[in-house]
């Protein structure tokens, strides 16, 4: 699936400028997604979707991870943008920079869990519970680290009604 049908050459320029220059969280999370690591599903990053610059995109799940930095907090063009993506049939989940570098296995938990949620059928390669490569496994630093409630918020935009 094309997701930069429309794009100008100038936002993929961008979007060619932030993969060189990601922040410190979005190289940390690129790590741990990148070449399939979390069970089979295919990320891409810093992709332009319509106006937009996602960071992570994963399209077999329709899931958008974005890591964000206090800049984010209570954004209105967030909530626009995210409104755009849902409108294109997108799902956004979005983590504070200090969540993916404090608790990285939850991170990726979570993102498992949301592409599990959105997947219908399964894409080829999705090994369902999380797998770590040998090189991440164990590396939480901060396991007992509680969500403020507007990670939690967070953690539960888009959450499968029950």
């Amino acid at each position: 699936m094309k997701t930069d049908e429309g794009v100008s050459a100038n936002q993929r320029g961008r979007a060619r400028a932030m993969r060189r220059a990601p922040t410190d969280a979005e190289l940390r999370l690129w790590r741990l997604l990148r070449d399939r690591r979390l069970s089979g599903l295919k990320f891409r990053r810093q992709v332009p979707v319509g106006p937009y610059i996602v960071d992570f995109l994963c399209v077999a799940s329709r899931l958008i991870v974005e890591a964000d930095g206090s800049q984010h907090a209570e954004n209105a063009g967030d909530e626009v943008r995210d409104a755009y993506l849902a409108r294109q049939g997108w799902k956004v989940v979005r983590f504070w920079n200090h969540e993916v570098t404090r608790n990285r296995e939850s991170v990726m938990e979570t993102i498992l869990a949301r592409a599990a949620s959105l997947s219908d059928p399964h894409p080829a390669g999705f090994a369902g519970p999380a797998t770590f490569s040998p090189r991440e496994k164990g590396r939480n630093d901060d396991a007992a680290n509680p969500f403020s409630p507007r990670e939690k918020e967070l953690q539960t935009i888009g959450a499968p009604n029950a």
